[in-house]
């Protein structure tokens, strides 16, 4: 039963239209038929933010923000805080409540909306000068073949092991192949200067990425995030590209991971061939 003090004139009767939890289903967001999105805990309420149109799609965006589409067309993210942000030129069809984002289907277009990841910010924000920020500019330099990749690498040679984490951690909530390369370059430039440090972290970040890619390919169309596969497990990964009938990147990526015959190739090889003699004819 969900018992939320939401507020309103003494006596008034409010109905609630629209319900939402948070991934974690620690966070509530209400809307009432009034127009009023609460947001809170089962415990308090943390916000609140009167609407202009009626509510369409309501999701939380990670465990910080609501995603609400109005009637009107507009899109608005509703942070906790009370911060709220208009979003032009999103139509959706369809929106689903990930892990640590909101995914809008719209016609044409297929996007994500989630929190840009701490490592991400403290490496790319404007003037910074954190551990990982500086080792990927000496890194840089060092491709460069610039001098100036000694001076990048002495500043932080008492926190090379923070900055190769960072590029390590940052590498995986990017999308584009070329920026995770950057990061992953830069990490294995820091750890040649450590003692075997982050070694399996890195090796574990290349076989995520390897996955991510594969998956996020326009021929396959699975836009995973690295929390999402987390998550979803390899195991379920594989499960879902045999229901769709990608068998040849299913076997791919059992036999990369190494499973045993009968959690990987053996299965895989099993589902293909039942594909292969329903679908067959007569003639074959």
């Amino acid at each position: 039963i969900l018992d939320v003090q939401i507020d309103g004139s003494p006596g008034s009767e409010v109905a609630i239209t629209k319900v939402a939890l948070s991934p974690s289903q620690n966070n509530v967001a209400v809307v009432t038929d009034s127009g009023l999105l609460w947001i809170g805990t089962f415990t308090r309420k943390l916000s609140h933010y009167q609407l202009d149109s009626e509510v369409v799609f309501v999701s939380w965006c990670g465990e910080d923000a609501v995603f609400i589409y109005l009637t009107s067309g507009l899109a608005n993210l509703v942070h906790i805080s009370g911060v709220v942000e208009v979003m032009y030129g999103i139509s959706p069809i369809a929106i689903t409540q990930e892990c640590d984002g909101v995914r809008v289907l719209s016609r044409g277009f297929h996007d994500l909306i989630h929190k840009v990841a701490e490592p991400v910010q403290e490496i790319f924000k404007i003037g910074s000068m954190t551990p990982g920020s500086i080792l990927l500019m000496a890194s840089q330099a060092f491709n460069n073949k610039s001098h100036k990749a000694d001076e990048y690498v002495r500043m932080i040679e008492a926190r090379l092991d923070q900055a190769v984490s960072q590029c390590i951690a940052a590498a995986g909530f990017l999308f584009q192949p070329s920026h995770q390369k950057q990061l992953m370059r830069a990490a294995k430039f820091g750890n040649s200067f450590l003692q075997g440090f982050a070694t399996d972290t890195f090796y574990q970040q290349c076989q995520t990425l390897k996955l991510l890619n594969a998956a996020r390919h326009y021929k396959i169309g699975m836009p995973l995030t690295a929390s999402q596969l987390n998550n979803l497990s390899r195991p379920v990964l594989i499960d879902r590209l045999i229901a769709r009938r990608l068998f040849p990147l299913a076997l791919a990526i059992s036999q990369y991971l190494k499973l045993n015959s009968a959690e990987g190739k053996n299965r895989v090889l099993g589902h293909w061939a039942c594909y292969k003699v329903e679908t067959s004819t007569a003639d074959e």
